[in-house]
């Protein structure tokens, strides 16, 4: 079965993006391989980017998304497993009027949608190396890929959108065939996505 990671590198801009600010928890800086232990938390301080007044049920900042209450809704009621976190839309700082006049209006609630499962990739299989295995706090950092990627099925249990735990400080997000369909079906808007790999 195939899978697949959102969203998908893309340059067009039929929706706008955002950029966001922290909430970040208290950390420290690791001298061995530069690894901050600080962690991004709810409040998610959400800047439309100004490229477009269109905004998608999915909305993107690199691998973090969020959603509207539709989407929410569905994820909630078909067995996704996802956290959903506040976000606050926040005036935008110093930017140049064309994209004031561009931005969405959207006055609604918007989440910030995390996935609670991790699943661990068959490493020799998906050709993943270790970047730093550092002596100093402990942390294994992986090499981050997008596609041939394998999942051993028996490391599966059915999750629909899940984390890879050895890419998990990347907040990339994946989803399975079946379950992309789905949303598919429902006519969610900016949802993107491209083939990361199989389940076998």
């Amino acid at each position: 079965m195939k899978f697949y990671i959102l969203p998908r590198l893309k340059d067009d801009l039929d929706y706008d993006q955002f950029g966001h600010y922290g909430t970040w928890t208290d950390g420290v800086l690791c001298k061995g391989c530069g690894y901050s232990t600080a962690k991004l938390i709810e409040p998610l301080r959400l800047h439309w980017d100004g490229h477009s007044k269109a905004m998608g049920d999915f909305s993107w900042c690199g691998y973090d998304f969020v959603a509207t209450p539709r989407v929410r809704d569905y994820l909630k009621s078909n067995s996704f497993l996802c956290e959903y976190r506040t976000v606050i839309i926040v005036p935008p700082g110093k930017m140049p009027k064309k994209y004031l006049k561009q931005m969405p209006d959207y006055k609604g609630d918007l989440f910030w949608v995390l996935a609670t499962e991790l699943i661990s990739l068959n490493e020799k299989k998906s050709k993943i190396g270790i970047e730093i295995d550092c002596s100093v706090c402990g942390e294994t950092h992986y090499e981050f890929r997008r596609t041939d990627l394998v999942i051993d099925r028996e490391n599966w249990n059915g999750q629909k959108m899940f984390m890879i735990r050895q890419f998990e400080s990347s907040s990339a997000t994946f989803i399975v065939e079946p379950a992309l369909h789905e949303l598919l079906e429902q006519g969610f808007t900016n949802l993107i996505y491209d083939e990361a790999g199989v389940i076998k």
